[in-house]
């Protein structure tokens, strides 16, 4: 069965015959440090490295003019400031945001039959579905999280601190937990986004405790808890895999 690709809304296999596609695993950069007498490195942290995917097209059944312009067409439909969704048949609904990367020599694609495309993506994870929760206030609710990478998740709500010193705050079953001084007096409306790593009360900037942890859902089942302050709470997170 022949690939589907599609980018932006636009289904790229519908114009071209989809000749192959290369995705290579995530690679990994290291920060190590050298330390006088040790045999070796040390490894002081990693990240993964965006990814490059290239999508090869046929345009072969085609006379010169007739690839010409469909180059040209695919050209402006593929050109986009932001990275958008990316996605493969094959990946059963997951998806990538990616842009397109680097050059494509036009008169030598349109002598030789074949367009490269080259995307480098923002993750070099597949998203997939958005999942989102309501704990109540002063509960605890259960979830399942998918995947096979953690999920970074959103958290807002409208909630009151406590009366002692205005915290309001969400724990997880491993012990992490986020919290946030929203204020005694009255509800305020509060955001903490894992992923951009922002928070806000009131739709003013401001950060969570320093002794809080950045939420991350790893595959399973985990426990969510109201644990400080009141109010009810939305959890929102996007599955993510590698």
């Amino acid at each position: 069965m022949m690939e589907q690709v599609t980018f932006n809304d636009i289904v790229i296999s519908d114009f071209f015959q989809v000749a192959g596609v290369r995705r290579p695993l995530a690679g990994r950069v290291n920060s190590t440090l050298e330390i006088s007498g040790m045999d070796g490195t040390r490894v002081t942290g990693s990240v993964m490295m965006p990814s490059t995917l290239s999508v090869l097209l046929v345009v072969s059944d085609m006379n010169d003019t007739q690839r010409r312009d469909a180059v040209r067409n695919l050209s402006s439909m593929i050109h986009t400031d932001e990275p958008k969704v990316l996605s493969f048949s094959s990946d059963n609904g997951l998806y990538y945001k990616a842009i397109l990367d680097g050059e494509v020599p036009f008169q030598e694609h349109v002598r030789s039959g074949i367009v490269e495309l080259n995307f480098i993506t923002e993750s070099p994870v597949l998203y997939g579905a958005v999942r989102s929760v309501t704990v109540p206030s002063q509960g605890e609710v259960t979830v399942y999280v998918d995947g096979t990478y953690p999920a970074l998740p959103k958290i807002t709500g409208n909630v009151q601190g406590t009366a002692s010193n205005g915290l309001w705050g969400l724990r997880l079953d491993d012990g992490d937990y986020m919290r946030i001084v929203t204020g005694t007096n009255s509800t305020r409306a509060i955001v903490m986004d894992s992923e951009s790593r922002t928070a806000s009360v009131a739709g003013a900037a401001k950060l969570p405790t320093l002794d809080s942890d950045w939420f991350e859902l790893g595959a399973g089942m985990h426990k969510i808890k109201n644990d400080v302050g009141s109010g009810s709470s939305t959890v929102t997170w996007q599955e993510r895999w590698l």
